[in-house]
């Protein structure tokens, strides 16, 4: 769009390959369920600046798609409608539908540029993404008005730290006003 595409075919990259892409944060896509990662570079023109990166990550399913982007997400920044949540800075675009994640980063532009440039990118890749931009269902369990929406993380495993607790969420919550700590253990 806007005269930008792919400066070359998406590399893909395998639970066993994908050290070779995230080396430091591989380890956290797998509780979640990693079936592949597709990654690019788009570029306007000819020219190889500014770029935008883009990882698209099907994950095991709806929810472990939203619980890796609940691992990147800061609560107290700024969020877009798309897919089914997004969170915006003028750096990066992250986002989740369905079982997927994807991973924007705009690269060598001005702050205000790159962060138009990185919400077309997202439309358009979101358009293309099998799906709904639907949040997953079990997100319900941590809709009550105490809790801190944005806030919520789902965990693949080991819930507050505790390997009995193998699957839930957690999220920040004010009651009575003071702020505490909620979470759910999704068990059997």
């Amino acid at each position: 769009e806007n005269g930008w595409h792919m400066l070359d075919q998406p590399a893909l990259f395998t639970p066993d390959t994908i050290f070779e892409h995230i080396n430091g944060e591989a380890d956290l896509y797998f509780p979640y369920g990693l079936v592949l990662c597709a990654a690019t570079t788009y570029v306007p023109g000819v020219e190889p600046m500014p770029a935008i990166t883009a990882d698209v990550y099907e994950m095991g399913s709806p929810l472990d798609a939203f619980g890796i982007y609940s691992n990147y997400r800061d609560p107290t920044g700024d969020f877009a409608q798309i897919g089914a949540e997004a969170y915006v800075n003028d750096y990066e675009v992250i986002f989740y539908q369905d079982r997927y994640f994807v991973r924007l980063t705009a690269i060598g532009g001005a702050p205000d540029q790159n962060r138009a440039n990185l919400l077309a990118c997202a439309r358009a890749i979101q358009e293309n993404l099998p799906g709904t931009p639907q949040k997953p269902p079990e997100l319900a369990l941590m809709s009550d008005p105490a809790i801190q929406a944005q806030s919520v993380m789902f965990i693949a495993e080991s819930v507050m730290g505790n390997a009995f607790w193998p699957r839930g969420f957690v999220a920040d919550a004010t009651i009575a006003g003071a702020d505490a700590r909620a979470f759910v253990v999704l068990a059997g």
